[in-house]
């Protein structure tokens, strides 16, 4: 680019616009409310559809004209776009945790700052195991930046892809525009079927690669090289109300139980891809006067730093403002992030894709560019490092990862299986050659309960056995029903099957499961009591620990923010605390040599308190303190028959 030149903004379709306004709100509000718009998650599929029609027809249409691609042009245009707004929302996001969250916490941060920095935040939640659609972590407040850095590596590697398939093309004398097609052609079959195969074996990674979210870019371009001719114009209007209808159908109906992305990602996909082709017209079956409507087009306009600013809002009130997650706390969150995102857009993201920097050669765009990510990974980590550390409260609510006993040690990690792990590994405890075999089985949920079984095993002559594996609630190895879990979660429950079989009969299995799994699922809960009917037929007794009611998701926050007010200000409602449901008890309910321990009470009256009696019940957003399960042993005691003890 000359430096006489002025860039200047494109027109844009109003359908298009409307269309980005579609996909943030669905996101957003499925982030704020999911109840309200369940499958609002596939608003980033719309985006990915979007972005492959149009950085595809940027650069096609750039073929066409001068025969070739013109790469330093292409990145340097994408990182004015897009790097100056991402990268002062991480720094801005990092600046406020830096004044308001503890040291701690925020070095948890830090990497996640730098990985969406250098648009690697995708492969860094696989690496972590991360399920996006799961409710039962504390996240990240640049988790979002995962689909983003999808977005990036996209803008990287495809117009080398589209320089490869012309010269492949050129060589067999073909026209540049076959080869195109065909490499899309590919691209898109070998990733859906990717994408497919990899959602039924590790659905976590699946939903974050690149690899399995090509053919979604690819669907976008190839619409965007078919219809160079404009012969979208010829498309029947009614093609636009199909699209129209399959996107509603999607956000109605897709929950967070939908095997994701799968096949069932070509549902959207193929919606937003009939909205392209066909909403470009001057039919009056098109809602052009509709969708051109001011605040349509508005959202559209700011859909991208919307989406950038939503989620640090979301996360980092908590850290401010105490409290339970409410409607107008939702609506207060999502009007900042209005304001926050209109100022990003003209004060920011316009200035800097416009402004003086445009006019630079673009290697200096790019050099300019990469130096500002360096600068702010490098200011995130600072921020991390100058943190002080935040002195304990002596109120009681001491920050929540302060809550272990230090007097014992950890549950041994040599007995425990990881999340994505489907090894069976075991190890003994308690009075060695004791006269009562006891076996604790089960997640994470069953381990926190430890340490007090452990004291039990010292009182009454136990011979204690551990074999956990977390996230992944127990079940007849025969009869399985697939959880919300890991894939790996079958495997070792039939390896527990064939343990238990080889095994002689325990005296006493002691077990509990984390609701998040289980999810008053009907067929879990069938194959769960198959595998305590099977147990008990040897003459084993079960005792089920009903899983203990859940404080709010972001809990630490809510310590933090409510300082000396935690008992009240970050209590929830009972049914709440309960939810998901733990539908276990009620499946072995009346099987005989069977007994339920539940804790709901000692912790729950109308409202679950995280504080009582000055001492906090929770280590994190699930799992009960040390402290906390101290308080069930009572009713664990009572409920092992005498003969037992």
């Amino acid at each position: 680019m000359k430096k006489d030149q002025k860039p200047q903004a494109t027109n844009m379709r109003p359908d298009i616009q409307a269309l980005r306004a579609l996909a943030v709100l669905s996101v957003v509000i499925f982030h704020l409310w999911p109840s309200a718009l369940p499958g609002g998650y596939v608003g980033v599929d719309i985006f990915f559809v979007i972005s492959g029609f149009l950085i595809t027809g940027q650069l096609w249409r750039q073929v066409e004209r001068d025969g070739k691609v013109n790469f330093t042009d292409f990145w340097a245009r994408r990182a004015r776009r897009l790097l100056p707004a991402s990268l002062f929302v991480i720094l801005a996001t990092m600046v406020v945790a830096f004044v308001y969250i503890p040291k701690g916490q925020l070095a948890k941060f830090v990497g996640d700052a730098v990985g969406s920095a250098f648009y690697v935040a995708n492969w860094q939640l696989i690496a972590k195991s991360t399920n996006y659609l799961e409710d039962t972590a504390s996240p990240s407040p640049f988790q979002h930046f995962w689909s983003l850095s999808v977005e990036e590596q996209y803008y990287i590697v495809w117009p080398i892809i589209l320089f490869i398939a012309i010269f492949a093309a050129k060589l067999v004398r073909l026209r540049p525009k076959w080869g195109v097609l065909a490499a899309l052609v590919s691209i898109a079959g070998l990733s859906l079927i990717y994408s497919i195969k990899l959602t039924d074996y590790n659905a976590a990674k699946a939903y974050f690669s690149t690899f399995t979210r090509a053919w979604e870019f690819a669907f976008g371009a190839l619409l965007a090289v078919a219809l160079s001719k404009n012969l979208h114009k010829a498309l029947n209007p009614l093609v636009y109300w199909a699209g129209a209808a399959t996107l509603v159908y999607t956000l109605m109906t897709f929950t967070t139980a939908t095997p994701f992305p799968s096949y069932w990602a070509a549902i959207p996909v193929i919606g937003t891809t009939l909205l392209l082709a066909s909403g470009d017209q001057k039919s009056r079956l098109i809602p052009t006067k509709l969708l051109s409507l001011p605040p349509i087009q508005f959202l559209g306009n700011i859909s991208y730093s919307l989406y950038l600013w939503h989620w640090p809002v979301m996360i980092l009130v908590p850290w401010i403002v105490p409290g339970r997650w409410s409607l107008p706390r939702a609506a207060i969150s999502f009007a900042i992030a209005i304001v926050l995102a209109t100022l990003s857009k003209y004060f920011i993201e316009d200035p800097v894709r416009f402004g003086p920097l445009a006019r630079l050669r673009a290697g200096w765009q790019i050099a300019i560019t990469s130096a500002l990510v360096v600068a702010v990974a490098a200011g995130s980590f600072a921020l991390s490092e100058f943190k002080p550390i935040t002195p304990n409260s002596a109120s009681g609510t001491n920050h929540i990862y302060r809550v272990e006993n230090p007097k014992k040690s950890e549950t041994p990690p040599h007995c425990l299986a990881s999340k994505t792990s489907a090894d069976l590994n075991h190890c003994v405890a308690g009075v060695a050659n004791g006269h009562i075999h006891v076996a604790v089985i089960g997640d994470s949920h069953s381990r926190q309960y430890w340490l007090v079984l452990e004291e039990m095993a010292q009182k009454y002559d136990w011979q204690l056995t551990l074999i956990s594996k977390s996230a992944c609630p127990l079940q007849d190895s025969a009869t399985y029903a697939v959880p919300l879990t890991h894939s790996s979660c079958k495997k070792w429950n039939v390896k527990l099957g064939d343990y238990l079989k080889q095994t002689a009969p325990f005296d006493l299995i002691i077990n509990s499961n984390a609701s998040f799994y289980t999810d008053g699922n009907a067929a879990v809960s069938a194959s769960y009591r198959k595998l305590v009917e099977t147990q008990t037929s040897r003459g084993e007794f079960w005792l089920l620990i009903k899983d203990n009611p859940k404080p709010m998701k972001d809990i630490a926050a809510c310590l933090v923010s409510a300082r000396g007010n935690a008992a009240e200000d970050c209590a929830v409602p009972r049914g709440d605390a309960l939810s998901p449901k733990d539908a276990l008890p009620e499946a072995i309910k009346g099987l005989p040599s069977t007994a339920v321990v539940d804790p709901t009470d000692l912790f729950c009256d109308d409202f679950c308190k995280p504080v009582i009696d000055n001492q906090l019940q929770y280590r994190d957003f699930s799992h009960l303190s040390w402290r906390a399960s101290q308080r069930v042993a009572p009713l664990i005691e009572a409920a092992v028959p005498a003969r037992l003890k």
